[in-house]
């Protein structure tokens, strides 16, 4: 369960696992939730949305703006 989306979310081992992902969940992989520490719960929230939208997504980096 994740208090900022307010759902739940899977965590998965690898891109292979996420690609058989038979749920309708969103699911992330390890390199993602990486990418995702140091996100606002707003970017959050918009990358998550993108996942949700477009099952294929990957986050891959994240960099803050200055």
């Amino acid at each position: 369960w994740s208090e900022v989306l307010k759902e739940h979310v899977y965590f998965v081992s690898s891109d292979a696992v996420l690609n058989r992902n038979p749920l309708d969940a969103v699911a992330y992989t390890a390199q993602e939730l990486q990418a995702m520490l140091d996100m606002t719960p707003e970017e959050v929230k918009a990358a998550h949305e993108v996942k949700r939208a477009f099952h294929k997504a990957r986050i891959i980096n994240h960099t803050k703006e200055v």
